[in-house]
């Protein structure tokens, strides 16, 4: 599913980059049928403090991803050294803003630090209470 067949989608991941969306929304489709599309939450949709707008028709299906600060960083830092993206203040940032988005919008979602990509899938099953569909 891509970002413009939200319409189609089970469940859409949300969260800031290399928190784990796509490999949960590639571990769902392919273990369990899942129906799964995600957003990034870009530096300019964090900035405004609001869900963007292309995912205000889908509310119901959210489900945010977020990670430990420290873990982001050292996630970051080694994909691309010394950035703006990999620097620690952009991590704490980012995350606060994500997260703050997701507490307002009253957004499920879940840390994915010390999880793998199984567990992360099954904890969103459960969590909103979506089915294997094969």
């Amino acid at each position: 599913v891509t970002s413009k067949n939200f319409d189609e989608a089970d469940v859409i991941l949300i969260g800031v980059s290399r928190v784990g969306k796509t490999p949960t929304c590639l571990y769902l489709a392919i273990n369990y049928g899942i129906k799964a599309a995600n957003y990034p939450l870009a530096e300019t949709d964090l900035k405004h403090d609001k869900l963007p707008k292309a995912l205000v028709p889908h509310h119901g299906k959210l489900f945010g991803l977020t990670i430990d600060v420290d873990r982001l960083h050292f996630i970051r830092t080694n994909r691309l050294p010394n950035t703006e993206y990999a620097k620690i203040s952009t991590c704490t940032s980012e995350i606060a803003a994500a997260e703050h988005i997701m507490q307002v919008y009253d957004i499920p979602y879940l840390n994915t630090s010390r999880r793998s990509i199984e567990e992360i899938a099954v904890a969103i099953m459960q969590s909103i209470n979506l089915h294997r569909k094969f």
